[in-house]
């Protein structure tokens, strides 16, 4: 006869796994050791294909000695809490869990659900001091109305999503209402998605509760990104808590369903990752006293971001901040776009009839070598404009470009830009300031800069030490209440282009409430300024000084106005001055080199013995040699010089 030897651990096991199933009840109300047979009906304790049902209504302590494991786990009622004797333990669930109508605590023990944790109705679980909840799928009254609650506080307690990809936390779905709070340096990690209001059933409600020195970090963030309803999903990042989203976050849906927001408060940081961060309609992002870290873009799609006046957003060089289709970002502080800056994002995109309102000043490249960008664009559907605006609320609200760094403004298809205050464009030498207002939308909107708010206290000033390169194309208009001085300090460089139009309603225009410097200020001559004005208007309602480092051209029936003129720089061109008086101790010339051209001026022409007026001859037909027009009274003293570019030799006694 042969005889075979099986270690006893082996007979052990292979009995456990043959043995039929058993659904075992805990039974005693006072308490007492989980591995305990007595404790349990019918006797034994749980194994491996076992469910284990706890539901007396009673308060008590399970203790696990060692690590324990069965496959299903139902908690139904009383007040119990579970945790070790010695040395943390593991207790595994290899199937699902849940919990109803019952309040559970875990501490100082690791409980591992392998599939789906289910907190449904009136039922609270606390992971405290110590304890894990590590887990696959944790539903928070996904599978019921609720209210249904999970809490992890106090030193190492903590909820852990196993690392897969498709692992998720849903609090509140399907009618269901689910809270899960972290605090007092609780920590969760998720792998996968974190779902707040997680259904488009209405009446759904989930918050998510981040508070003192919490922490919690996600793959994903989904809020109400689904949309019913009657339903709401909330974030809360209170009082030091941090919620890093490593990828991805929606707030909110395109339905306009319900309502999706996150709360940053009082020291609380959300911090945003690699992938696209998202607030669309009924969506809300808001700071109060808290900050935001991005790292790549911010679309606020028809949503709401706010931001107090003591909120920071610090970010990667480069990253975007976004609002399109009738979104709105309110911006209780200073908006400083700088690449080397912390306080705000450096790219700024306002589209499709969104609005960006700062309270305060907005600059763009505020320090030596930065650099930041700010596009408005176009209008939406229903004809809203998108709109950058500056309201000032108790306190000046000025626009910044280039002031140590180089900084970009377009304002295009009908986009506009609105501050109440000043605008001061390539300010110290090393600033510049890239400006274009180009288009219309149709005929219903012209892309604008407005600074007419102030009225004649608002000035705009294009190069006060620094370089400023300004487009106004295709009806575009920048209009100032007050003053423009373009060039003011020696060694500054502005170059102005004001040309055309939309070949309908609106013609590109520069315009002054007051007055007009070109090459220096009110009383004294500075940098070097060239302005182009092609079939366009440069307007101002009272005086235009011309200092000698200002060379302005006009053409194509181009429009300039104003009370008086005073050029001592270079006029030339073919264009309407509407001036009262034209005074010139500069150089004065209708049309170019290359072709004649002619000034019709309304008032009266007076040149002194510094002025020169020069007079080509292409012909002696009407329209082959330049001209002057002048409404009321001429005197002309300084110098006169005719030339005759091509060879044209006008016959004796023509005049």
């Amino acid at each position: 006869m042969r005889h075979q030897v099986i270690a006893a651990g082996l007979v052990t096991t292979l009995c456990a796994m043959n043995a039929a199933a058993v659904d075992r009840n805990w039974n005693e109300p006072l308490g007492g050791a989980f591995n305990v047979g007595t404790n349990w009906t019918p006797a034994g304790s749980p194994i491996p294909g076992d469910q284990a049902f706890f539901g007396l209504p009673d308060i008590f302590t399970v203790t696990f000695p060692g690590s324990s494991a069965n496959t299903s786990t139902f908690v139904t009622d009383g007040d119990m809490l579970w945790t070790t004797t010695t040395v943390v333990q593991t207790y595994t669930v290899t199937n699902d869990f849940f919990a109803t109508d019952a309040t559970l605590s875990v501490m100082d023990l690791v409980l591992f659900v392998a599939d789906e944790t289910n907190i449904n109705a009136n039922a609270l679980l606390n992971v405290e001091s110590g304890g894990t909840l590590r887990f696959n799928k944790l539903n928070i009254s996904k599978t019921a109305v609720g209210p249904a609650t999970v809490e992890c506080f106090g030193a190492n307690a903590k909820l852990e999503s196993f690392n897969n990809l498709v692992s998720k936390i849903a609090v509140g779905a399907f009618g269901g209402n689910g809270t899960l709070r972290i605090s007092d340096s609780g920590l969760a990690t998720m792998v996968g998605t974190t779902a707040v209001c997680d259904t488009n059933v209405a009446g759904t409600i989930g918050l998510v509760s981040l508070e003192t020195s919490a922490a919690m970090a996600t793959r994903n963030l989904s809020v109400n990104a689904v949309g019913g309803a009657g339903q709401s999903g909330t974030v809360n990042i209170d009082a030091g808590a941090v919620l890093t989203v490593t990828h991805m976050l929606n707030v909110g849906n395109a339905a306009g369903l319900g309502t999706g927001e996150i709360n940053v408060m009082t020291g609380g940081t959300l911090d945003l990752g690699v992938d696209s961060n998202t607030v669309r309609s009924s969506g809300t992002l808001a700071l109060f006293d808290g900050t935001l870290n991005l790292d790549m873009p911010l679309v606020i799609d028809a949503g709401v971001f706010t931001a107090d006046a003591t909120s920071t957003i610090a970010h990667a060089n480069n990253v975007a901040l976004t609002v399109r289709n009738k979104g709105l970002i309110d911006w209780a502080q200073s908006l400083d776009l700088s690449a080397s800056n912390s306080k705000s994002p450096t790219i700024l995109n306002v589209e499709s009839g969104g609005v960006f309102e700062s309270a305060l000043n907005c600059t763009i490249a505020g320090v030596f070598d930065s650099s930041g960008r700010i596009n408005v664009d176009g209008v939406a559907g229903d004809g809203t404009r998108s709109e950058l605006r500056g309201e000032g609320l108790g306190s000046d609200a000025d626009l910044f470009i280039g002031i140590g760094g180089v900084g970009e403004l377009n304002v295009t298809n009908g986009g506009r830009v609105v501050f109440r205050d000043d605008g001061l464009w390539g300010i110290d030498a090393t600033g510049v300031a890239l400006v274009t207002v180009s288009g219309t939308n149709a005929d219903s909107a012209r892309s604008e800069i407005d600074l007419v708010n102030g009225g004649p206290n608002s000035e705009l000033i294009l190069g006060d030490a620094g370089n400023v390169n300004v487009d106004v194309l295709g009806g575009g208009r920048i209009a100032v209440g007050g003053d423009i001085r373009i060039a003011v300090q020696a060694g500054s460089v502005a170059s102005v282009d004001v040309i055309g139009s939309n070949g309908a309603s609106f013609v590109s225009t520069l315009s002054a409430g007051d007055d007009l410097y070109v090459g220096g200020n009110d009383v004294l001559a500075g940098g070097t300024a060239t302005i182009n004005v092609d079939a366009a208007r440069l307007e101002t309602h009272d005086f235009i000084r011309l200092w000698p480092g200002a060379t302005v051209t006009l053409s194509n029936d181009a429009f300039m106005s104003g009370n008086t003129l005073d050029n001592r720089g270079l006029l030339r061109g073919d264009a309407t001055l509407e001036v009262l008086t034209l005074s010139n101790s500069g150089q004065l010339e209708p049309g170019d080199e290359t072709a004649a051209g002619s000034f019709d001026v309304f008032g009266t022409m007076f040149q002194t013995t510094t002025g020169t007026l020069e007079i080509d001859l292409f012909g002696g037909n009407p329209g082959e040699f330049d001209s002057i027009s002048v409404g009321t009274a001429l005197t002309l003293d300084g110098a006169l010089v005719v030339s005759m570019p091509t060879g044209y030799s006008p016959p004796s006694g023509a005049t």
